[in-house]
């Protein structure tokens, strides 16, 4: 060689590189087939525009013959010829796309993009990413939600009990107190038994009767009695028929009897025929009056002339003297 001249030797298809400051050489592990324009690292026989028989970096990503990973692991990604294994968790910022309307990952079938079949067999799916950030959820519960926490589930102490919500916190299962003493459930119906306020069941008030009754601030009625008005009430008769205060009682006779159609006042009798109709004798210091009749006979001496027996002092047998009598009536003023 010439003194300053680079100097070296090697194969066909071996891509030449420096081993000292003049001198070149090639290997078989770097290799370009010139007729195909293809570059073998490690082959000599590249398949590929690149081919690398062995692991390679690029970029931090670590390629090897089965799998793809960076410096920390790297077989985050396992290429096999029955499929793809993450050994790692795959997160997405988009749709994943299958290749057909049917596609199996990990044994959950995909069918035009819902979940038909398989098992999650992962960790608990937490709330901000749609699950409910729990593995298990009572039986028989009340799901109650937290914001971003797990879901709670809220289950009844014992049968009867109603859900009362409650103001910042979580709604409670409480029994029923107060005015209400139970509740029972058949079936899917439920009924409330209300607490015994002492009342007797019973009707009150009557003809005779007026109920009273005590309430309570909370309209409850705690007391009923009844107030017989019996004696406060007018009696029963017959048409016509008056009252009268027998020792405080009132009572209904027929000794003064009304006929309300002719406006006639019987006494001593139920059939006046006349305004005033008595039945009986009468009584009195003095009467006035516009006709009189005695034993339905008219009375036609006008009250002067009967008068004239003013002053005299005659007994009822003396009265009784002018019976059937009539004419002139002779005494020691008329008889000369």
């Amino acid at each position: 060689s010439l003194s300053g001249l680079i100097s070296g030797s090697g194969s066909e298809g071996q891509i030449a590189f420096f081993t000292s400051a003049n001198t070149q050489s090639g290997s078989n592990n770097l290799f370009f087939d010139i007729s195909n324009s293809r570059l073998g690292i490690g082959t000599t026989s590249p398949s590929h525009k690149l081919e690398v028989a062995g692991e390679g970096l690029i970029g931090g990503v670590i390629l090897g013959s089965e799998d793809i990973g960076i410096a920390s692991k790297t077989d985050l990604i396992n290429l096999l010829s029955s499929g793809v294994t993450i050994n790692g968790s795959l997160t997405s910022t988009g749709p994943i796309n299958a290749p057909s309307s049917i596609n199996t990952i990990n044994g959950i079938v995909i069918s035009n993009g819902s979940i038909t079949s398989g098992s999650w067999l992962g960790s608990v799916v937490d709330v901000t990413h749609g699950g409910t950030g729990t593995s298990n959820l009572s039986q028989y519960g009340v799901l109650v939600g937290e914001g971003s926490g797990a879901i709670q589930s809220i289950v009844s102490g014992s049968q009867g009990q109603i859900l009362v919500g409650m103001q910042n916190a979580n709604p409670i299962f409480a029994a029923l107190t107060g005015d209400i003493s139970s509740v029972s459930v058949s079936g899917t119906s439920a009924s409330v038994s209300l607490s015994n306020t002492g009342v007797t069941p019973s009707t009150y008030g009557s003809s005779t009767s007026i109920p009273q009754f005590t309430v309570d601030a909370k309209g409850r009625i705690t007391s009923a009695t009844g107030i017989n008005i019996s004696s406060s009430l007018l009696p029963t008769g017959t048409e016509g028929q008056m009252l009268y205060n027998n020792a405080g009682t009132w009572t209904s006779f027929s000794g003064m009897y009304w006929n309300d159609v002719s406006s006639r006042l019987g006494i001593g009798n139920t059939n006046p025929q006349y305004t005033l109709d008595i039945s009986g004798s009468l009584g009195s210091q003095s009467l006035y009056t516009q006709d009189i009749y005695l034993s339905g006979t008219h009375i036609n001496a006008s009250a002067s002339e009967i008068n004239i027996l003013d002053g005299a002092l005659i007994s009822t047998g003396e009265l009784n003297l002018l019976h059937e009598r009539s004419g002139t009536l002779l005494d020691s003023n008329n008889i000369s």
